[in-house]
C-alpha cells in the first residue's frame, strides 16, 4: 500500500488532473463576478506550481520550467495551465456580454438606471463610488473591445470609418484613407433602401479595391435586420471564454491579439508527442519515445529541404465559388429554392445541404449571430410558411445528381439543350443510388 501511494503522489498525469480540475477550478465562481488582485493570483499560481514540482512540507524542490511555459497550450511545448489572470479577466467579459445582449434582463435594467443611463455598456465609465462588482465588470471591456465587431442589418449604428465591421480577420475595419465630407456617415449611406444592396458606384468611388471586395460580400437582408454586436473569435458570434483567453494569451506573448488559436512551427511535433501510446512508467520510455520524435521530425524537415532545392512548391487549392464565400453561397441557394417551393404552390419540403454548418445553423434557430446570420435568420423566417421542412446534411458524394443539375443549367444556353442531357443526368443518379445505397 505504501508503495502505491507514493507512486500515486509521484505521479505527473496525477498531479496534472488534480491542477486543473480542483486548484484551478474551485476559485472560477468567484473569479466570473470578481476581479482577483494580481497577487492572490499570483499566491494561487505558485502553490500550484509547487505542488505540480513534488514540493511539500516545506521542502525545495528545482523548478525545471519557468512558470509562463507551465500556461502554455500542450501543442506550443507547455502543459496548458491556465494564467489566473487573463482567465479572469475573460470570465468578467462574459457578463458584459450577457449586458449587451440581453438588455431587458433584470440585472442590466439594474446597472444601466444606476451606472450608464444615458450610455451603453461599452461607452460607460466608473462613476463616482461604485461597487467592486461594477468596477470589476468594466475592467474587461477592454476585452469585448478587442474582440466585437459589427454585423451589418441596415447599417445606421455603423459608423464607417471608426467601427469594425468588415469580413477580413485581421483589423475588420476600413483601411482606405478617409473623406472629410464622410468622416461621420454610417454604413446606412452605402446601402441602397429600396432594394437592400449595396450602391456598386458609390463603393467603388470612395474605398481601395481591398475594402471594396470586402463590403459588397457582406451578405444584406431585405427583412432590414437592425445592426448587432458579435464575436470575431468564434464562427457562430457567440462569446465563448475559451476564445477570449487565448485572445488575451496570444497578445500577451505579442501575437496575434484577433485569432482564437496561433499557430507554432512545432505544434504538428508536439501533438505527435502528447498522442503517443506509451506507458506512463518507466520514465525511459517516454523519454526515447520523445527523443525518437524529435529525430525524426528534424529528418524529416532535412529530407524537404533537399529535395525541395530548386523545384517551387505547388499546393491544390479548392475552387472559389462566385462571391468569394463558400457559406453564403449554399445559404442563398437554399433561399432560392424555399422561395421557388412557396411560389409554386409546394409546401411539404425536405432540404438536403452539405455544408455542416449551415445545416446546423438552421437547426438551431433564430437569431444566429454567425457573420453570415442574416442569411440563416432569412431561411429560418421561411420555416411557419411550410406545412412540413426539415434540414439534413448529406455528403458531397450523395449530392452529385443536384451539382450535375446546377452545372448543366448554367452552361446550357436553351431549354431545348438541356432536354437533351437527361439521359446522362439520369444515368447518374442511377449512379448515385447505387453508392449510396439508395432504392430508386
Amino acid at each position: 500500500m505504501k508503495s502505491r501511494t507514493e507512486f500515486g503522489e509521484n505521479c505527473k498525469a496525477r498531479r496534472e488532473i488534480l491542477i486543473k480540475a480542483v486548484i484551478q477550478a474551485i476559485p472560477s465562481y468567484a473569479t466570473s463576478v470578481f476581479r482577483f488582485p494580481a497577487g492572490l493570483c499570483q499566491e494561487i499560481t505558485s502553490m500550484a506550481n509547487r505542488y505540480w514540482w513534488g514540493q511539500c512540507q516545506g521542502e525545495r524542490k528545482i523548478h525545471w520550467l519557468n512558470k509562463k511555459h507551465l500556461v502554455q497550450q500542450k501543442m506550443q511545448g507547455g502543459i496548458g495551465f491556465r494564467d489566473l489572470q487573463l482567465f479572469n479577466k475573460a470570465l468578467l467579459a462574459k457578463q458584459g456580454w450577457r449586458l449587451i445582449q440581453n438588455p431587458a434582463s433584470l440585472v442590466c435594467r439594474i446597472l444601466k438606471s444606476k451606472y450608464f443611463p444615458r450610455t451603453t455598456f461599452l461607452e460607460a465609465t466608473v462613476l463616482n463610488n461604485p461597487s467592486y462588482l461594477w468596477r470589476s465588470i468594466l475592467v474587461a471591456k477592454d476585452v469585448l473591445n478587442m474582440g466585437l465587431r459589427w454585423r451589418v442589418g441596415t447599417g445606421s449604428k455603423i459608423n464607417i470609418w471608426k467601427d469594425p465591421w468588415l469580413l477580413c480577420s485581421t483589423t475588420y475595419r476600413v483601411i482606405s484613407p478617409v473623406f472629410a465630407q464622410t468622416s461621420n456617415n454610417s454604413v446606412d449611406s452605402l446601402i441602397d433602401a429600396a432594394t437592400m444592396t449595396w450602391n456598386k458606384e458609390k463603393i467603388e468611388a470612395m474605398f481601395l479595391p481591398r475594402d471594396s471586395e470586402l463590403i459588397q460580400q457582406i451578405p444584406l437582408s431585405i427583412r432590414r435586420p437592425s445592426d448587432i454586436l458579435i464575436w470575431s473569435s468564434t464562427t457562430k458570434g457567440e462569446y465563448i471564454v475559451k476564445s477570449a483567453y487565448h485572445m488575451l494569451f496570444n497578445q500577451q506573448n505579442n501575437s496575434e491579439p484577433t485569432t482564437s488559436t496561433t499557430g507554432n512551427s512545432n505544434s504538428g511535433l508536439w501533438r505527435a508527442v502528447w498522442k503517443a501510446q506509451v506507458q506512463p512508467k518507466p520514465y525511459a520510455n517516454v523519454l526515447l519515445v520523445l527523443l525518437f520524435f524529435i529525430w525524426s521530425w528534424a529528418s524529416l524537415e532535412k529530407c524537404d529541404a533537399a529535395l525541395n532545392i530548386g523545384v517551387p512548391t505547388i499546393k491544390w487549392r479548392a475552387p472559389v465559388v462566385h462571391g468569394g464565400d463558400f457559406f453564403q453561397e449554399h445559404a442563398r441557394t437554399i433561399l432560392v429554392g424555399l422561395r421557388f417551393a412557396l411560389d409554386i404552390g409546394i409546401f411539404r419540403v425536405e432540404v438536403e445541404e452539405g455544408c455542416s454548418d449551415l445545416i446546423g445553423m438552421v437547426q438551431k434557430g433564430s437569431p444566429c449571430l454567425a457573420a453570415n446570420g442574416v442569411l440563416v435568420d432569412d431561411i429560418c423566417g421561411f420555416i411557419p410558411n411550410f406545412q412540413f421542412i426539415s434540414f439534413s446534411f448529406v455528403k458531397n458524394i450523395c449530392n452529385k445528381v443536384a451539382t450535375a443539375l446546377a452545372t448543366e443549367a448554367l452552361s446550357s444556353t436553351s431549354e431545348s439543350s438541356m432536354v437533351g442531357r437527361l439521359s446522362c443526368i439520369q444515368g447518374r443518379l442511377h449512379v448515385q443510388m447505387r453508392v449510396c445505397n439508395c432504392t430508386p
